[in-house]
């Protein structure tokens, strides 16, 4: 029920500061928590106007982590917005080729799939390529961008942007 959430501002590692430290956001991304935090209400009013990253729970501290998802199972995984759907397999077999460059293939390897946007179903120019990493059957793939931009703890594969120019595909790291 995204329409009902708060905005989140996580508190920072002990002994580091914003400039040097680390944000909490990736370690309990999708992950149901019991937090302390204190709540900032001025940007729940009607004639208060908030940019829409404005945090109404600043300062978040998790006290206790009850259930972690992959992101398959995220917030997002409901929305119909940056859908992945299969990619063709003469782009599934180029970019698996070039992932796996390096990397053992064949039943003792990790597990390749490539995707499309469902809105460009034929990857002529982009896709996303993702290795797997532990053989865990109850694994989920991705189903949205969601999976390659903000990644779970969760998640047992790895994702890549790729993206064609002149009939040649390049895989982006990170």
């Amino acid at each position: 029920m995204s329409s009902r959430c708060l905005s989140l501002s996580w508190d920072w590692q002990r002994g580091t500061t914003p400039a040097r430290g680390f944000s909490f956001d990736a370690v309990y991304r999708y992950a149901t928590v019991e937090l302390i935090a204190r709540f900032d209400k001025s940007c729940l009013g009607k004639e208060v106007i908030c940019t829409d990253r404005a945090s109404v729970l600043l300062d978040a501290r998790a006290i206790h982590v009850l259930k972690r998802r992959p992101s398959a199972l995220g917030l997002g995984s409901r929305s119909e917005r940056d859908r992945l759907v299969d990619a063709p397999a003469e782009t599934t077999a180029d970019l698996t080729t070039l992932l796996a460059d390096g990397f053992e293939r064949g039943p003792a390897g990790p597990d390749y799939r490539a995707y499309a946007y469902q809105s460009d179903p034929v990857a002529a120019k982009a896709a996303v390529i993702c290795r797997s990493y532990g053989k865990d059957d109850n694994a989920k793939w991705p189903i949205d961008a969601a999976a390659v931009l903000a990644p779970s703890s969760e998640d047992r594969f790895r994702c890549y942007w790729a993206d064609r120019s002149d009939g040649r595909w390049f895989i982006h790291p990170d």
